[in-house]
């Protein structure tokens, strides 16, 4: 009896673990794959709440691109630049689907958005079931919070949760998601990948935008997913700050950094 319930508290404090994290309100998930538990759910509140999808949509339309032929391979089309100069130096030139997915560049979303139309990506995100489904803030606009590099006037209506990014993830590794499964293959091969110094492949996308309509308070997501040999895990982390920060600091990258902290505690990285 003591060895059951040792399991079953240990089982717990896994899943519920308190975390401290300072001038940020985080929600972070690691899901074990194989057993289809959560390892690990903190600010469950916050994991449950829908934000604005920011760069992490850029996942699920690939995954409509490549199956609506708008998207031919990892290299084709090539979007041509059209010589504006944006504030991310990776942006200023041709882009591939490759480059358009690693580099985060939002001007090839915008190219690829229309070319779908309103109705068949919401179809899909119905599909999906990603987030609200909801493009209503427009076609080139409706992932994106306001932003310095954004003139345009817009609406950031899609919004998803951590633990539907979870579930997205899962059924996208899994080949389950109603697309072609050439299509979720061409997806993760498309998105940046990083080797742990233990031999972990994460596979994943940062999203970054802000909080507030004065771009003082930073949003930031990271998904992944997390392998190697017979161990597989989705990790999804967001924030949002609290407190003023210096200016220049991308809230994606910096949520990418936390993922693999934490990754690293559990020597998963």
């Amino acid at each position: 009896m003591k060895i059951i319930l040792f399991i079953i508290l240990s089982l717990i404090l896994s899943c519920s673990t308190k975390r401290d994290f300072p001038g940020k309100d985080v929600c972070y998930l690691l899901y074990d794959v194989k057993t289809q538990r959560y390892v690990e759910e903190h600010n469950r509140g916050r994991c449950e709440m829908r934000l604005p999808a920011c760069s992490t949509f850029k996942v699920p339309l690939a995954v409509m691109a490549f199956d609506s032929g708008v998207l031919k391979d990892e290299n084709l089309p090539v979007f041509k630049w059209d010589g504006q100069k944006r504030m991310i130096e990776a942006w200023n030139q041709d882009q591939t689907p490759t480059t358009w997915m690693r580099e985060s560049a939002v001007w090839v979303s915008q190219e690829i958005t229309p070319k779908l139309g309103i109705k068949k990506i919401e179809q899909y995100l119905k599909d999906f079931k990603y987030g609200n489904h909801d493009m209503s803030g427009g076609l080139k606009y409706a992932w994106l919070t306001p932003a310095p590099f954004i003139a345009d006037s817009m609406g950031n209506t899609l919004k998803v949760s951590a633990h539907e990014q979870v579930s997205f993830l899962e059924k996208l590794w899994q080949g389950e998601l109603k697309a072609s499964s050439q299509s979720q293959i061409l997806t993760q091969k498309i998105m940046a990948q990083d080797t742990s110094p233990r031999g972990y492949t994460l596979v994943g996308k940062t999203g970054s935008g802000f909080a507030d309509s004065h771009h003082d308070l930073r949003l930031g997501w990271y998904i992944g997913h997390l392998e190697k040999d017979d161990r597989e895990y989705i990790v999804v982390l967001n924030f949002s700050d609290k407190q003023k920060v210096p200016a220049g600091t991308y809230a994606g990258r910096e949520a990418k950094e936390m993922a693999i902290n934490l990754l690293s505690e559990r020597k998963l990285w």
